[in-house]
């Protein structure tokens, strides 16, 4: 069953049409080795179709993923390995398809995606890396965040840090809730190596 229409660039409204300028002509658009943002008619791939069909709420998370993108205080090493978990948890497609070469170029090894892949802590993470690990691992399994614990998590990381990496794991995981719901999956003629191998 289709659950999502993919609007053309001739569709969009002017309030549509300015967010997919945004999405398509904006930081996103400049990363290196960028995921594909739209495919041949001009269609946004992944989340960004959402994002434009419902421009309201739509440019609001489009922000707060440039932000977490590009302006937050994280490590871009530790943003990728929680995004990679993220989809993990949450079987989302899309979301390992577009993150995991941006991993490989933060320095993350093959043995450590397959690690993450195969649903484990991968070795080698830094201090930061495991305890932001362990508080996403926490979150997940709505498990209280005694004092002891978070007086642990600021030895490593200062409060901003611990409020935007709890931002990170709530975005992303709305994300990969939105693409489950309405079947976004990856971008026609793309590879996936997502499921066990």
């Amino acid at each position: 069953m289709k659950r999502l229409y993919r609007l053309l660039p001739s569709e969009l409204n002017q309030i549509q049409r300015q967010l997919y300028d945004n999405i398509t002509n904006g930081r996103r658009s400049n990363a290196k080795n960028q995921f594909r943002l739209s495919d041949r008619e001009g269609s946004l791939e992944g989340p960004f179709n959402l994002f434009v069909m419902f421009p309201d709420l739509g440019s609001i998370l489009s922000n707060l993923g440039e932000f977490i993108r590009y302006e937050s205080k994280l490590p871009s090493r530790l943003r990728e390995l929680m995004i990679l978990h993220i989809a993990v948890d949450f079987q989302s497609e899309f979301e390992w398809y577009a993150h995991k070469q941006l991993a490989i170029n933060e320095g993350i090894s093959v043995l450590m995606i397959e690690s993450i892949r195969d649903g484990n802590k991968p070795e080698n993470l830094d201090a930061r890396e495991s305890i932001s690990y362990e508080l996403y691992q926490k979150l997940k399994t709505h498990e209280s965040i005694t004092d002891e614990f978070f007086s642990k998590v600021t030895e490593h990381l200062d409060t901003e840090m611990i409020f935007e990496l709890i931002s990170l794991v709530g975005y992303y995981s709305t994300l990969a809730m939105l693409m489950q719901t309405f079947c976004v999956s990856i971008p026609d003629g793309e590879e996936l190596t997502f499921q066990h191998e």
